[in-house]
């Protein structure tokens, strides 16, 4: 449609693995600033939930690790994929505290779109790349990876709510939607 910007190109991987978390549990904030919410360290349990979390998903390894630059996310990234933190790449639009609007749709996207190398299009290799986020923006995310046809896991996704340092990967394979996995606690 004329004056309709366009729609931005898909977050699709050509082989691989895009997994998002959503942080582990975290310590109550010393005051109600956004300073004071970035700032949250991972607790007792947020450690043993990121640990338990790397376990289940069989210690994998990662081309990328993506965070939110709030503490608690980044250290659930850290502790998830076994890296340091100059490994992992902080992106101020993913992150998001309870009283204010998450960065809109588009710029989360490019972000992350800018964070990706080119050669993560490559046909030979797979990549693994791993998000750690916050409630609101990580299932948004993960429909923003889907192509509009996939309605069945659009709709699951709309209609998840995840917990601490539960997620989602989605599976990519030859440039095409190749599935979803549910990564949730065990009950």
């Amino acid at each position: 449609m004329e004056g309709m910007p366009a729609r931005p190109k898909a977050l699709i991987l050509y082989n691989g693995t895009v997994t998002i978390l959503r942080h582990a549990n975290a310590v109550e904030a010393a005051d109600d600033s956004y300073e004071a919410d970035k700032a949250r360290d991972l607790s007792r349990l947020g450690r043993a939930q990121a640990d338990e979390r790397r376990e289940r998903l069989r210690n994998p390894t990662y081309d990328l690790v993506l965070s939110s630059p709030a503490i608690r996310a980044r250290k659930t990234a850290e502790r998830v994929a076994k890296v340091t933190g100059s490994d992992v790449v902080l992106l101020p639009e993913l992150y998001w505290s309870a009283g204010t609007e998450p960065t809109p749709k588009l710029g989360y996207e490019a972000a992350i779109r800018r964070a990706i190398p080119e050669c993560f299009g490559d046909r030979e290799q797979t990549f693994r790349l791993l998000i750690s986020t916050h409630a609101v923006l990580d299932t948004a995310l993960g429909r923003a990876l889907l192509p509009e046809n996939e309605s069945g896991a659009h709709f699951k996704l709309a209609h998840l709510e995840l917990e601490e340092c539960e997620g989602f990967s989605v599976l990519f394979n030859e440039g095409r939607y190749g599935g979803l996995i549910l990564h949730q606690q065990r009950t």
